[in-house]
């Protein structure tokens, strides 16, 4: 372990926490789906995060569970002001995750965003997990969830991380081009609409057979064999890749399917980062947005119509979730200033780069 730290320079206690995650993901191999997410699921009480932070209680926030036709979610927070909604899919490989896993990582973007003049709720999914639901059960229940958002008539802010992208690139295909497996979606007056897409590391491939799946399988946290098992769980017997489940098969209408203002971030050590390479070149093939293959952090700001790629260099699979949660997990909920640690600020830097862009494209 410690000469592979070594080698991309990150003989840190972030890197050290880092290789440890990476580790225990590759022992869950070792599990049955059902074991891995019955100790992965979960997560700590919204009302236990919001205790933490006066910002709350003055914007008179409330959180609540949400069972509706369909579907389940999390209202993470809900505030009487606000104008925009963030609707969050979880990730988790489909076998393991809810709606609270990521709930203090959505509320310190609420608190980023607010603090930049954009107030929202946030929606975060939950769906049901692999073995026992099989596509497309996941992604019709996103759908339903979806459909109870839109209702609220707030533009949307899509945001979702690994499986979680994977289920919102097929929950903007069936908006735009139904879903053949499913029910046709009916526009209702008045309803919200998706102004905004925000990916983080999105699992755009399930066959996951990119060159970078073995450039840097001693790297990342995930493992293809794991991947594998969790896939074809997910597919169930019929196990037949479609677009909708594999939202790089599609090669066409990526125009009429994509939102004006699109961004993904992903890692430039991650298994998925070919893949997501690949899938980014063909939604510029395939519509008028254009793809930068940048290295570095970039921003495309001159361009209105550009889908934005960032890729972190020496940054693994979801690296901003992962970063927050070994730097920031443990602290208090607060708007990141100047004089925080540069530890705090480290484990904050993807998490800001989302709240940037999201406020950016949401003031132009």
């Amino acid at each position: 372990m410690v000469p592979r730290l070594s080698e991309y320079g990150a003989a840190s206690s972030l890197a050290l926490a880092r290789e440890c995650n990476n580790q225990m993901i590759r022992l869950s191999s070792a599990l049955s789906p059902e074991q891995f997410h019955s100790i992965t699921g979960g997560g700590p009480s919204i009302s236990e995060h919001m205790e933490t932070c006066l910002k709350f209680q003055e914007l008179g926030a409330a959180s609540k569970e949400i069972v509706g036709l369909g579907f389940r979610a999390t209202s993470v927070i809900q505030v009487p002001t606000s104008t925009y909604l963030i609707f969050y899919v979880h990730g988790g490989g489909f076998v393991s995750g809810s709606s609270l896993g990521s709930a203090k990582y959505l509320l310190q973007m609420f608190l980023e965003l607010e603090q930049r003049g954009i107030v929202c709720d946030i929606i975060s999914v939950d769906y049901d997990l692999s073995p026992g639901a099989v596509y497309p059960t996941a992604l019709r229940q996103v759908i339903c969830a979806y459909r109870y958002g839109a209702a609220q008539g707030k533009d949307i802010v899509l945001m979702g991380d690994s499986a979680g992208g994977n289920l919102c690139l097929g929950l903007l295909q069936h908006l735009a081009l139904p879903n053949p497996l499913l029910e046709t979606p009916i526009e209702k007056p008045g309803g919200g609409r998706i102004t905004a897409m925000c990916l983080l590391s999105p699992w755009v491939n399930l066959r996951t057979d990119g060159p970078s799946v073995y450039q840097y399988k001693s790297f990342d946290c995930l493992d293809k064999t794991v991947l594998d098992e969790w896939a074809r769980h997910y597919m169930g017997p019929r196990n037949v890749l479609d677009c909708y489940s594999n939202p790089i098969e599609r090669e066409k209408h990526w125009g009429t399917i994509m939102p004006k203002h699109s961004m993904i971030l992903a890692g430039g050590m991650e298994l998925f980062l070919s893949d997501i390479m690949d899938f980014a070149r063909k939604v510029s093939v395939a519509s008028s947005l254009s793809f930068f293959p940048i290295q570095h952090l970039i921003w495309q700001q001159d361009r209105e119509d550009a889908m934005e790629l960032l890729v972190t260099p020496s940054k693994g699979h979801a690296w901003a979730a992962v970063d927050y949660g070994f730097k920031c997990g443990a602290r208090q909920l607060a708007v990141a200033t100047s004089d925080d640690s540069k530890e705090h600020l480290e484990g904050l830097s993807g998490l800001l780069m989302q709240v940037d862009w999201i406020a950016k494209e949401l003031n132009a």
